[in-house]
Protein backbone atom coordinates (compact mmCIF):
# COMPACT_ATOMS: atom_id res chain seq x y z
CA UNK A 1 0.00 0.00 0.00
CA UNK A 2 1.66 3.17 -1.17
CA UNK A 3 0.84 6.46 1.13
CA UNK A 4 1.40 10.15 0.11
CA UNK A 5 1.20 13.08 2.20
CA UNK A 6 2.75 15.76 3.81
CA UNK A 7 4.60 16.06 7.70
CA UNK A 8 7.47 17.36 9.24
CA UNK A 9 11.00 16.44 8.38
CA UNK A 10 11.63 15.30 12.10
CA UNK A 11 8.62 12.64 11.57
CA UNK A 12 10.31 11.33 8.68
CA UNK A 13 13.40 10.80 10.35
CA UNK A 14 11.78 9.38 13.72
CA UNK A 15 10.29 7.07 11.21
CA UNK A 16 13.85 5.76 9.60
CA UNK A 17 15.27 6.07 12.78
CA UNK A 18 12.80 3.04 14.02
CA UNK A 19 15.76 0.77 13.71
CA UNK A 20 16.60 -1.76 10.97
CA UNK A 21 13.64 -4.66 12.57
CA UNK A 22 10.85 -1.95 13.01
CA UNK A 23 11.22 -0.04 10.24
CA UNK A 24 11.66 -2.99 7.74
CA UNK A 25 8.89 -4.60 8.91
CA UNK A 26 6.49 -1.87 8.49
CA UNK A 27 8.01 -0.26 5.35
CA UNK A 28 9.26 -1.60 1.92
CA UNK A 29 10.06 1.79 0.64
CA UNK A 30 10.23 5.49 1.22
CA UNK A 31 10.32 8.65 -0.65
CA UNK A 32 10.55 12.22 -0.17
CA UNK A 33 11.26 15.89 -1.07
CA UNK A 34 13.86 18.81 -0.26
CA UNK A 35 12.59 20.12 2.79
CA UNK A 36 10.75 22.85 2.73
CA UNK A 37 12.84 24.91 5.19
CA UNK A 38 11.76 28.25 4.35
CA UNK A 39 8.24 27.50 5.75
CA UNK A 40 10.19 26.57 9.08
CA UNK A 41 8.44 29.46 10.95
CA UNK A 42 8.08 29.27 14.79
CA UNK A 43 7.30 26.15 15.58
CA UNK A 44 10.04 24.29 13.87
CA UNK A 45 7.86 21.85 11.30
CA UNK A 46 9.84 21.68 8.20
CA UNK A 47 7.22 20.46 5.56
CA UNK A 48 8.25 17.33 3.77
CA UNK A 49 6.29 15.85 0.91
CA UNK A 50 6.58 11.76 1.42
CA UNK A 51 5.80 8.39 -0.41
CA UNK A 52 5.80 5.63 1.82
CA UNK A 53 5.52 2.09 0.40
CA UNK A 54 4.25 -0.19 3.49
CA UNK A 55 4.79 -3.42 4.05
CA UNK A 56 2.88 -3.85 7.58
CA UNK A 57 -0.27 -1.24 7.62
CA UNK A 58 -0.40 -2.39 11.46
CA UNK A 59 3.46 -2.11 12.59
CA UNK A 60 3.50 0.85 10.43
CA UNK A 61 0.35 2.45 12.22
CA UNK A 62 2.42 1.49 15.82
CA UNK A 63 5.73 3.40 14.21
CA UNK A 64 3.90 6.17 12.93
CA UNK A 65 2.07 7.06 16.11
CA UNK A 66 4.88 6.56 18.24
CA UNK A 67 5.84 10.16 16.98
CA UNK A 68 2.97 11.36 18.92
CA UNK A 69 4.04 10.14 22.28
CA UNK A 70 7.91 10.94 22.24
CA UNK A 71 8.98 13.61 25.10
CA UNK A 72 9.44 17.19 23.94
CA UNK A 73 13.05 16.57 24.55
CA UNK A 74 13.45 13.62 22.20
CA UNK A 75 11.48 15.72 19.40
CA UNK A 76 13.97 18.45 19.91
CA UNK A 77 16.73 16.38 19.24
CA UNK A 78 15.18 15.30 16.07
CA UNK A 79 14.76 18.49 15.04
CA UNK A 80 18.85 19.15 15.52
CA UNK A 81 19.05 16.27 13.35
CA UNK A 82 16.88 17.54 10.51
CA UNK A 83 18.68 20.51 10.98
CA UNK A 84 22.15 19.37 10.31
CA UNK A 85 23.09 18.58 13.94
CA UNK A 86 23.55 14.86 15.38
CA UNK A 87 22.69 11.53 14.65
CA UNK A 88 19.89 8.77 15.39
CA UNK A 89 20.82 7.46 18.67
Amino acid sequence: MKLTGTTCYSHLLWIMCGGEKTFGNAVHSIKFSKPEFAYEGVTGYIETKYEIDVADILAFGHLWNSWYSLPDKRKMELYGLAKGLGDCK
